[in-house]
């Protein structure tokens, strides 16, 4: 089983739903991970009005991420939201208007902080 194919499976143990094509999964480094985790949780994905502060935001994507250290660590979303001013796109893997966040995985563990928007 590829590393893909791994988190279809673990997202559909978490009532996600399983991104069947694999292209929809985008990969990231984890630089990228930490600006899709920050921006996520201060900005609302439906009306990118502020949650929290910016600095509060990193930290706390810095915290989660920082729990993987591995140097193959995979990080994986289903949009790349941080790179725009509007709501960007995604492949959503939840029934509500928006969904994204980002998935960890190495040798030892799984991690998913998913988000999800109405608006």
């Amino acid at each position: 089983m590829s590393e893909l194919d791994f988190i279809n499976t673990a997202v559909t143990k978490f009532g996600y739903k399983s991104m069947k094509e694999r292209y929809y999964w985008t990969i990231l480094n984890k630089k990228q991970a930490v600006q899709i985790l920050t921006h996520v949780l201060y900005e609302d994905m439906a009306y990118n009005s502020r949650i929290m502060e910016e600095e509060k935001a990193a930290e706390l994507a810095n915290k989660f991420l920082d729990l993987f250290i591995e140097e193959d660590t995979l990080f994986v979303t289903n949009g790349m939201f941080y790179k725009t001013t509007d709501s960007g796109s995604w492949s959503d893997i939840s029934n509500a208007t928006f969904d994204s966040g980002v998935i960890a995985f190495d040798n030892n563990r799984l991690g998913i902080v998913w988000f999800e928007n109405e608006d």
